[in-house]
């Protein structure tokens, strides 16, 4: 992976990396702690579902053989594993522990990867005041592991653990993050910072990542004796017209559904390639976004299916920027 040379290098046991470790898990409990929709997280069978399906994650019954949503088995069994499926309270609480970790999670993975105390904070800043997930949740569903999981793929530069990274998430949300994936594909395709050999190790591991992940799926149904619908059937069954008719019931809800403050970060990011000619990238930003769209559009979830396709592309894209902008910085800065 090519860095810019940093000016400000950040090492794991400095005082400064711990300081805004610290930092970034304060920001996150008070995000977390200010949404609207806690309260209703917690009311009883609120999204219970995934309570069920992890108590019976093991011993499936009838009802849950064939439903859609055990596609997404590695929480239930994360639950289950650790006991947080014995109540409602205990489960959310697992949840609500996954949540709080995604920004503190990033910062390790942003200071990982830049070495760079400057830059791993304008990430951690660019997040924190765009990625409405980190207080725009619905505590049950298995978004927050996939997100950290689709974070440490669109961080990690070792082809092995992103293979692991992979597999993990397609466990988590196999549909989800399949589409996450496809969008993160197209911008390490276009990526600037990548040689050629770099570029085809990431991709390659991605793609075996996703068939191993498919095929440990498969093996589980068969294991356990499930026979589950998928999220596409779902979609098709619901029909065309409906989801034409939820768009036009609410056409401005749909295209804001990220908020004002990601779709003004994403546009400058995406203007700020455009300037520079980095046609690639442009179009590779443009799918991603237009993917996160298409996967809104065929579910009726709302913001967290657009929060957990974009998190790796998202990421990815702000890791370039950054890189290009402080190497600009520095070419600037440099004595001539």
């Amino acid at each position: 992976m090519a860095h810019v040379k940093p000016f400000f290098r950040i090492q794991n046991q400095s005082i400064f990396y711990y300081a805004l470790l610290i930092a970034s898990f304060a920001i996150s409990l008070k995000l977390f702690f200010s949404s609207n929709g806690l309260p209703i997280s917690f009311q009883k069978d609120h999204v219970g579902w995934y309570l069920n399906f992890s108590k019976e994650v093991f011993h499936p019954v009838y009802a849950l053989k064939g439903a859609y949503f055990s596609e997404s088995m590695l929480l239930p069994v994360l639950a289950n594993s650790f006991g947080a499926a014995r109540s409602m309270v205990a489960y959310k609480i697992f949840c609500s522990i996954l949540t709080i970790s995604i920004l503190p999670a990033l910062f390790i993975f942003a200071a990982r990867f830049f070495q760079n105390l400057f830059q791993t904070a304008t990430f951690i800043f660019l997040i924190c005041i765009s990625y409405a997930y980190l207080w725009n949740f619905t505590l049950g569903y298995p978004d927050p592991l996939t997100i950290l999981l689709l974070f440490w793929v669109a961080f990690e530069q070792n082809s092995k653990r992103i293979c692991l990274g992979v597999i993990l998430a397609a466990l988590s949300h196999f549909s989800l993050a399949l589409l996450a994936l496809l969008g993160l594909l197209a911008l390490i395709i276009s990526s600037t910072s990548l040689n050629r050999v770099n570029r085809f190790a990431l991709i390659k591991a991605i793609v075996i990542g996703l068939v191993l992940g498919r095929a440990i799926l498969a093996a589980w149904y068969f294991g356990f004796d499930y026979n589950p619908s998928s999220r596409f059937s779902w979609a098709f069954e619901y029909g065309l017209e409906s989801f034409v008719k939820r768009y036009d019931e609410n056409i401005s809800g749909f295209w804001f559904t990220p908020g004002l403050r990601f779709l003004v970060v994403y546009s400058f990011v995406f203007l700020y390639f455009l300037v520079n000619k980095k046609w690639a990238i442009c179009l590779a930003a443009l799918f991603a976004l237009a993917l996160t769209y298409l996967g809104l559009f065929f579910t009726v979830d709302g913001y967290r299916i657009f929060a957990v396709i974009i998190c790796a592309p998202y990421a990815w894209l702000l890791k370039e920027f950054i890189l290009s902008l402080f190497q600009k910085i520095q070419e600037y800065l440099r004595p001539t």
